[in-house]
């Protein structure tokens, strides 16, 4: 991957890029956030799930039975590690959005980007949260279309989503199997005694459950955790 120079990806803003009405909101509950785009230059198929994001095509635009045509705004979401851009950056630049300061950059497409390359190039904004990544992209070369790109950037907004709902409840049942775990702790000589184990076996007990402390005055040496049920 080339590394970017940061340069100004910001086109000069005009009074008509904003279209006054026909602004349509849209939500997704699954990533967790919001915008407004307009109807009148951007049509969003039905077909298209939450888990899978928004994809917005050029108008007119008849809405497929499956989606394989490119569109020309998309917003796709990724699990935590799962982001990796892979295609050529030539220009990176910090923006803020929805209150997050992050990246935006501009991808560059070649032949062997397969259907991409119609494209030339891409104007993605990347959101990185720590439950979530959103990757906002204006795919093409149109510069109203761009203006328009980033006026859909400026009502952007992010809430709590059911991906960071279901890491959250991910998270508590794995506290909770730990406050629920019983442990149980014995003298090591005992507990080797006990479980029929060899002294050699020591590793693989601490492995399990490594969980020991000193006893002054201890006899029977360190204590150790015996996991019994969890």
């Amino acid at each position: 991957m080339k590394t970017a120079p940061t340069l100004d990806l910001f086109p000069t803003p005009t009074p008509d890029t904003y279209i006054s009405g026909n602004w349509k909101a849209y939500e997704n509950d699954y990533w967790g956030f919001k915008l407004k785009y307009p109807i009148d230059s951007f049509v969003a198929c039905g077909n298209i799930s939450e888990k899978e994001g928004l994809r917005l095509w050029k108008t007119p635009f008849e809405c497929p039975e499956g989606h394989d045509i490119l569109s020309s705004i998309s917003v796709i979401g990724y699990k935590p590690g799962d982001f990796n851009p892979k295609h050529t950056i030539i220009l990176s630049q910090k923006i803020q959005v929805a209150g997050v300061e992050n990246n935006l950059y501009k991808y560059e497409y070649y032949e062997s980007d397969g259907p991409l390359y119609v494209l030339k190039e891409s104007t993605v904004f990347v959101i990185s949260l720590n439950d979530r990544t959103l990757e906002i992209a204006y795919h093409g070369i149109n510069e109203k279309d761009k203006e328009i790109f980033f006026n859909i950037l400026d009502t952007v907004e992010l809430y709590d989503s059911r991906v960071s709902q279901s890491l959250q409840k991910l998270e508590e049942i794995q506290k909770q199997k730990i406050r629920n775990c019983r442990i149980q702790l014995f003298p090591v000589q005992s507990a080797l005694s006990k479980k029929g184990l060899q002294e050699k076996s020591k590793q693989s007990i601490f492995q399990l459950c490594p969980r020991q402390k000193e006893t002054p005055g201890n006899k029977s040496g360190p204590l150790l955790a015996i996991k019994q049920e969890c």
